[in-house]
């Protein structure tokens, strides 16, 4: 409820995708293609798009963020803002928000649809049922770091491998090995080494969800422990208690977007009044961290649950004048609602001055400051930063002088490159193979075979080219195999 003397200004909101699946394509890396919103997730974001909406535009709500001004005039003159993540999990998380505004947007009842009458007398009325058009902005890291501020970024690099190498992630493998090495034939063989974490643990919670044979075959302690270990492993790579640190990265790449939010919102001469970022989990865990509540509540210190949102109200304080920030979190479908918590270790509702002193010294708020951060000097933009070095092979592995499954692959890749530019050379001059605009364009493609620009690095042990048996909930049709 609002105190006395208070009202909400606006809300910004975080929110995480949906349930999704795609086709497993590398054994030993949990890599996959075809990745897609299945139905469960559909819901589960359309759930919490009728709950935001209760929330925020319900008339007896007292979180009304739309009291003065009617909500048909909020979304025409720019006072609802959608954006989405539009990098490497291909349209799931485009799409998490195109369920989500349904849910807060759902089409119109039937007396309310829009119909006309042609001067030839056809009568035309809107189709699927009224459906409403929510406009959503993708943000393609190639050209923003905001939503992927992790991805082509040496200096992250160097920091994961960092912790690998500490004493303490060493014991967790160690103190984990036995139950790591179980999971491998339950994952069809593939890697479960600790610096796998991510992948294993996205094969395990899809496969338990979708597949009925798999989920007979584990059990719930199995899919617990394999979610507490990818808890420690994000919680390390993704995030710090020190603000400052590259391990925050994805928390400081989106702060600027989230500082200039909330400075909209408490603006009475702003339209703005209600924004929404639709993503993946590494920001959550980074932000969580940075202000002070993953390590203060246990319940959200872990991977943010699908579907689950975070939420920055700006208030009034209790008297109606200075804005606060009040922060909360529904984490997942299982939360029936927001909880509020204490950030910076405070109270409930930190002053705005304080949210922006607190965090502005620590927000990458222009595309070269991210660049000399992450000491990039090759992608995303930073290719003019000349004064930066360039940064050593990331997949190089010291300790042994062998190089990755990765290096070699781009080694593989590059000697295939050689041999079809040879092969194009050889048509241009024999006359089989003109150049048109289709051929810069094939030009193009063949200068970085199998690159995906929005895919981060993976950091693969060293694999072996040994085949792998998998198991019968491995060898299911096309259309069924799942990945998270």
């Amino acid at each position: 409820m609002t105190s006395t003397g208070a009202r909400i200004l606006g809300v910004l909101v975080l929110s995480m995708y949906g349930d999704k699946l795609g086709e497993y394509q590398n054994p030993y890396t949990y890599d996959s293609s075809g990745l897609a919103l299945t139905p469960l997730g559909e819901v589960q974001e359309y759930q919490l798009g009728r709950y935001l909406w209760q929330t925020y535009f319900n008339d007896t709500s007292p979180s009304h963020v739309s009291e003065e001004v009617p909500l048909s005039t909020l979304l025409s003159g720019g006072g609802i803002l959608f954006e989405a993540d539009g990098g490497g999990d291909g349209r799931v998380i485009y799409d998490s928000a195109t369920a989500l505004t349904q849910g807060m947007w759902p089409p119109l009842s039937k007396s309310n649809l829009g119909n006309m009458t042609l001067a030839n007398g056809t009568s035309v009325l809107s189709p699927l049922q009224g459906l409403q058009y929510i406009p959503i902005a993708p943000i393609d890291p190639a050209d923003d770091v905001s939503f992927e501020g992790w991805l082509d970024c040496p200096t992250f690099w160097n920091a994961t491998r960092s912790f690998y190498n500490s004493t303490d992630f060493k014991k967790v493998a160690s103190d984990n090995a036995a139950f790591l090495d179980s999971l491998s034939s339950l994952v069809g063989n593939r890697t479960t080494n600790l610096t796998q974490m991510m992948g294993i643990y996205g094969f395990v919670n899809t496969e338990y969800i979708h597949n009925p044979a798999f989920h007979l075959a584990t059990s719930s302690d199995t899919l617990t422990k394999t979610r507490q270990l990818a808890n420690y492993y994000a919680a390390g790579v993704y995030s710090s208690s020190d603000m400052g640190s590259i391990h925050n990265i994805p928390g400081r790449a989106l702060l600027p977007k989230i500082l200039k939010g909330v400075n909209r919102l408490a603006d009475l001469g702003d339209p703005l009044r209600f924004y929404s970022m639709s993503m993946s989990y590494e920001p959550f865990m980074s932000l969580f961290n940075m202000m002070g509540v993953s390590g203060t509540f246990a319940n959200i210190s872990g991977i943010i649950n699908y579907a689950g949102a975070a939420a920055f109200e700006v208030r009034t304080d209790m008297y109606g004048n200075n804005p606060v920030i009040r922060f909360l979190v529904k984490n997942g479908t299982s939360d029936s609602g927001f909880t509020t918590y204490s950030l910076f270790g405070g109270t409930k509702d930190v002053s705005l001055k304080q949210f922006r002193t607190l965090l502005q010294p620590h927000s990458l708020n222009t595309l070269s400051s991210w660049c000399y951060t992450c000491d990039n000097n090759f992608s995303r933009g930073c290719e003019a930063n000349s004064t930066i070095p360039v940064p050593p092979n990331p997949f190089a592995n010291r300790s042994n002088n062998k190089l990755t499954a990765v290096a070699s692959g781009l080694i593989g890749a590059g000697a295939t490159l050689f041999v079809a530019l040879l092969s194009v050379t050889v048509c241009m001059m024999t006359g089989f193979l003109k150049l048109g605009k289709r051929g810069k364009r094939l030009s193009a493609v063949m200068s970085a075979p199998g690159h995906h620009p929005r895919r981060g690095s993976d950091f693969k042990d060293g694999m072996d080219d040994d085949d792998v048996q998998l198991r019968k909930w491995d060898r299911m049709p096309d259309g069924q195999k799942s990945t998270v």
